[in-house]
């Protein structure tokens, strides 16, 4: 893809808040009531959630992610 540029700024508190905002949503300690579908569905979620994240920190430490970008990633 010649041609294509991508880059992006990540902010690392925004990132964290929106993290923990997700998490209180999802938590599957909120669905303890719930049906046990409801539950396994909150747990899924829940390690999505904490999945990502994860990942997204390892991006803002390398700085890059070059196999998913063809040119330039910023992180802030």
């Amino acid at each position: 893809m010649s041609g294509c540029s991508a880059s992006f700024m990540v902010d690392k508190e925004v990132l964290e808040r929106n993290f923990q905002a997700l998490q209180k949503k999802v938590h599957p300690d909120k669905y303890m009531s719930k049906s046990e579908q409801e539950q396994k569905i909150a747990m899924s979620r829940s390690a999505a959630t904490s999945a990502a994240y994860q990942v997204m920190k390892v991006v803002i430490a390398l700085e890059c992610w070059p196999f998913f970008f063809f040119n330039r990633i910023r992180c802030c």
